[in-house]
């Protein structure tokens, strides 16, 4: 596929992220970002999260994440890396169905699909998965990190 077929992807990915920020903040909001979790916010991120993705760059993938925070943070990692050591091209899609708060946390459900392909083609088949994402995200030293995503096997060779 090339780079070619990489750009376009990064290029999808943004139009995506476009679509999904249009949501309006209140001038309390642009103020302070940092006090309500919003669809621009969660927009923001779930894009850093599809780029490094799309990128293979699981460093920036996981500095949306506060592993430290998260259960199972560890394992969650070592499967991610996993997955990105087993595939070689990602694509990715986002569809940020509902952003909220609860209790001081950012909630956001997204639609993904997600499609790899394998980086040893004898290994595993190509995967395609589609999953409804629910992600939990709190507010750390400069603004947000996901702490929790459900499920978590979205970013597995699994099935």
């Amino acid at each position: 596929m090339g780079n070619r077929g990489r750009c376009f992807r990064v290029s999808c990915v943004t139009v995506l992220w476009l679509l999904c920020a249009s949501s309006t903040l209140t001038p309390a909001q642009a103020q302070s970002p940092e006090s309500s979790f919003t669809g621009a916010t969660a927009s923001s991120m779930l894009d850093q999260i599809a780029s490094a993705l799309v990128a293979h760059n699981p460093g920036r993938m996981f500095a949306t994440f506060d592993l430290n925070k998260m259960t199972d943070g560890p394992l969650f990692k070592q499967q991610t890396i996993l997955f990105f050591r087993q595939t070689d091209v990602i694509r990715v899609l986002f569809n940020q169905i509902e952003t909220s708060m609860e209790d001081g946390k950012g909630l956001v459900t997204v639609q993904a699909e997600i499609n790899a392909e394998p980086s040893d083609v004898f290994q595993m088949p190509a995967l395609h998965k589609r999953a409804q994402l629910r992600l939990v995200a709190e507010p750390s030293g400069r603004g947000w990190k996901f702490t929790d995503i459900q499920p978590r096997t979205f970013f597995s060779i699994q099935p």
